[in-house]
């Protein structure tokens, strides 16, 4: 069962006076066979209604398509369900235009998004739509706690409740700490920051921090503890753990940084035309910006370079034996063969 994407010039619903506004949970998905299925469950097991599933398929090239559609033909009959299919794969290159795509085609006063290969809670949607509801319907960004999971959908155990004091950030703080603190997979948000703010840059890798900010400045961030998703782990995680030895990673992690600091720029100024009234927020950015051109060359640099881009990519860390380690390890050095543990 697919269905074209509904005209972007469609008047959202006007709800905003009833207790039950119109949701969109928003799926993405990308080569994601073994995992999207179980994402689709859970869309569908949501116990608030109404809501407009819509689902995107980023041009994948094995039969997660097939797989959507298989779904459809069982879930398809309850409420709105859309099937967009990307000709091209957009990919983290041009990832915001895909979200901007969907917040186009989207009719709900509140969009939720679900990642293909996670999982979310029967009790996801109503939980945040409530919290929105009792905040008297701000303009804002809604995270949650979450859980983790393998590939294998193995709890392991872990709730982690990142971002708790995201809300109460200052936008110097949300540039000094590269807008980190909520996760992506968990965010639900008001369509209006789009009309604030016009639509995210094209080549925007991290729409959740880019969001946050936003929010900071023309609304609320608000934070709910209980774990409504299920998030799996895997290597392909844009920040996952061999992102400081994959080249092509490294330089698209820091690309995304790039695009980053010109929106929290661009943003910022959307709102404060003259400055504002907090001087340390566009040098911070400044800052920002000079330092992520050093961090660059952990890969490529020269051993210089290597290695004052691995001491600024480490300098939050504590452990001075890491860090060191790390260095070492960015321009070369490697543990002799046969050496002790």
């Amino acid at each position: 069962m697919s269905q074209a994407a509904p005209d972007s010039a469609l008047a959202r619903t006007d709800d905003r006076d009833t207790d039950r506004p119109l949701v969109t949970v928003a799926i993405l998905a990308f080569n994601q066979r073994d995992f999207i299925q179980d994402c689709i469950a859970s869309a569908f097991a949501q116990t608030y209604e109404p809501t407009e599933v819509l689902i995107t398929d980023d041009c994948s090239s094995d039969d997660t398509v097939a797989k959507i559609e298989e779904s459809l033909a069982i879930y398809g009959g309850r409420g709105s369900v859309t099937l967009r299919q990307n000709e091209t794969n957009l990919g983290w290159e041009k990832w915001g235009r895909l979200i901007n795509e969907v917040v186009a085609s989207a009719r709900g006063q509140l969009v939720v998004l679900m990642a293909g290969d996670d999982i979310s809670r029967p009790d996801r949607v109503k939980k945040l739509v409530t919290a929105w509801i009792e905040a008297g319907r701000p303009t804002c960004v809604l995270h949650s706690a979450f859980e983790t999971m393998s590939n294998a959908q193995d709890l392991d155990g872990a709730i982690r409740r990142e971002g708790r004091d995201f809300g109460d950030r200052t936008p110097h703080e949300m540039v000094r700490r590269d807008g980190e603190g909520m996760l992506g997979a968990t965010v639900a948000f008001t369509p209006d920051l789009f009309t604030k703010f016009g639509p995210l840059p094209e080549a925007a890798a991290f729409e959740d921090r880019t969001l946050g900010f936003r929010a900071i400045l023309a609304g609320q961030v608000i934070y709910l503890p209980d774990p409504l998703v299920r998030y799996r782990l895997h290597s392909a995680n844009l920040s996952g753990p061999n992102i400081y030895s994959d080249p092509a990673r490294w330089s698209r992690f820091c690309r995304g940084h790039q695009t980053l600091y010109a929106s929290f720029r661009a943003d910022y100024l959307t709102i404060y035309p003259d400055g504002g009234a907090d001087a340390r927020v566009l040098p911070e950015i400044e800052r920002r910006q000079a330092q992520l051109r050093s961090r660059e060359k952990l890969l490529t640099g020269t051993f210089l370079q290597k290695a004052l881009a691995a001491w600024s990519v480490t300098n939050g860390q504590r452990n001075w034996l890491y860090r060191t380690l790390f260095v070492l390890r960015a321009v070369g050095f490697r543990k002799p063969q046969g050496a002790k543990q």
